[in-house]
């Protein structure tokens, strides 16, 4: 099982095949972390996703507007944290997110739905895990 990596990545990785029908997806990429950001991009590209990469809430807020159509957001972000991003973003666009990050207790868990997030992801997460969640969030 292939993790992708969060602090010391070495390449991106490759599993699972690219998704079919990927490539009409733009995806708001929020992460602060330089390399996991990176990783992570690259990765959704290679899976034919349009990926549009902030490292804060605040280039986020800066990139937002129609079509993105979907936000992958990490939630311990520098001076805005995840979920408050969300909440501007759900409320704002409407836009539907997948929660990234190291906060995975139920109450975590909990506090990402209530701020929008539909699906949230432990790190390290693996491709696979990243696939499901992108398959269950647009419908392919």
């Amino acid at each position: 099982m292939q993790t992708l990596p969060t602090l010391f990545p070495t390449a991106p990785p490759t599993d699972p095949a690219p998704p079919s029908g990927a490539d009409h997806n733009l995806i708001l990429l929020v992460e602060d972390h330089d390399p996991t950001r990176e990783s992570l991009k690259d990765l959704l590209e290679q899976w034919g996703y349009r990926v549009m990469a902030a490292a804060s809430a605040e280039e986020a807020l800066a990139m937002a507007g129609p079509p993105i159509d979907l936000v992958i957001s990490d939630l311990g972000l520098p001076n805005q944290n995840g979920f408050d991003l969300m909440r501007v973003l759900k409320a704002t666009y409407g836009y539907r997110g997948i929660a990234l990050s190291g906060l995975g207790t139920d109450a975590d868990i909990a506090r990402a739905r209530a701020a929008g997030f539909e699906r949230h992801l432990s790190k390290p997460v693996t491709a696979e895990e990243l696939d499901d969640a992108l398959a269950w969030m647009l419908g392919r």
